[in-house]
């Protein structure tokens, strides 16, 4: 987290020594940042980590800079018709991954980050068909069995065909959901990134 939000620091802030760090310099970043569609929350953060490289508290810093107000709102369902819209667009990309991974969250209820590195050994096609999740954000979520419907066991069979197609088989350490660029395959033992 803290060499991806130094990136913009030190682009940015990393001309300057110490002493220009001043509040109005803070502020121009914020406003730097922001038109170039960062979220407050990321510059908020990013700021944070500027302060404890330096040693000190924003506070102490810049106490007369306000954080930039963050959004608390937790979300909402998609609508059908919103749903609908992503999963047939996911379908109409040239990318191989995007619609079975999309629709493998949508379907199961997964995190992404327990989609993402998904292994062939995971998924059971037998009878009504299930995944077992191997790596999950909290202990109780480990190992836990998600059944699959009928859509998503035909789209992971597609998926499972597609892949044969492109690597000759399916091994069973191999990710569901492999490295590669939009249209080959470039190593099926690890995962997409993020």
């Amino acid at each position: 987290m803290v060499k991806n939000r130094c990136a913009h620091l030190l682009r940015l802030l990393g001309p300057h020594v110490v002493p220009d760090i001043t509040a109005q310099r803070v502020v121009e970043y914020m406003e730097k940042r922001r038109s170039e569609g960062a979220g407050n929350r990321t510059i908020n953060l990013e700021l944070q980590i500027l302060a404890a490289a330096l040693g000190y508290t924003w506070k102490a810093l810049w106490p007369r800079v306000k954080r930039l107000e963050e959004n608390h709102d937790v979300g909402r369902a998609l609508e059908p018709s919103e749903e609908e819209a992503i999963v047939n667009a996911a379908a109409s990309n040239q990318s191989r991954l995007i619609y079975p991974f999309l629709f493998t969250l949508a379907w199961t209820g997964m995190r992404s980050e327990e989609a993402r590195t998904l292994r062939w050994s995971q998924i059971n096609f037998a009878d009504a068909g299930e995944i077992t999740v191997a790596k999950a954000k909290t202990q109780a979520g480990k190992g836990r069995r998600i059944p699959m419907t009928a859509n998503l066991k035909a789209v992971l069979s597609q998926h499972a065909a597609w892949y044969v197609s492109k690597a000759g088989r399916v091994q069973p350490e191999w990710c569901v959901f492999p490295l590669m660029n939009r249209l080959a395959l470039r190593d099926p033992q690890r995962p997409l990134r993020r």
